[in-house]
Order: C-alpha cells, then structure tokens, then sequence
C-alpha cells in the first residue's frame, strides 16, 4: 500500500455480501440447467460414438469443453 498526498489506498476490495448472493445464486442456477442440458449432450455423443470411439477421445474432447466454458463464464472463479 502506498501513500501519496496524505491519502491511503485501501488494499480491502472485497464485493459486498448482497453480490456475492447474487452471484452464488446466478451460478447455481446456471450451473444446475447447464449440466442437465449439457449431460444429455454427452450421453447422446457416448451412445453415437461407443461403437468406433473405444477410448472415448470424442466424449473427452466435449466434456473438456464443458467444463472450460464453466471457466469462461465465471471469470471470478480464478
């Protein structure tokens, strides 16, 4: 922390409790109709592509997607 000309910066920059609701409520319910959604995508891509994709390399490649875009749309996650 610095100061300069008499006035202190505050280091304390932590969001209110009220916009930490709402965003624990936005992320769950994102979260909760994303991953119904997107389960159903991956069951229908298992059921496809069980027969030629024996290590599952197109099901690993959508479910690395899934759980990066979660990364993408909550970026105070980092």
């Amino acid at each position: 922390m610095y100061i300069t000309c008499g006035q202190s910066t505050s280091i304390n920059t932590r969001p209110s409790s009220g916009s930490n609701l709402v965003r624990s409520l936005f992320f769950w319910g994102y979260l909760s109709i994303s991953s119904a959604f997107l389960f159903v995508v991956a069951l229908a891509i298992w059921l496809v592509t069980a027969p030629f994709d024996r290590q599952r390399r197109i099901l690993h490649k959508f479910t690395c997607w899934w759980a990066y875009h979660y990364m993408k749309v909550f970026p105070f996650w980092r």
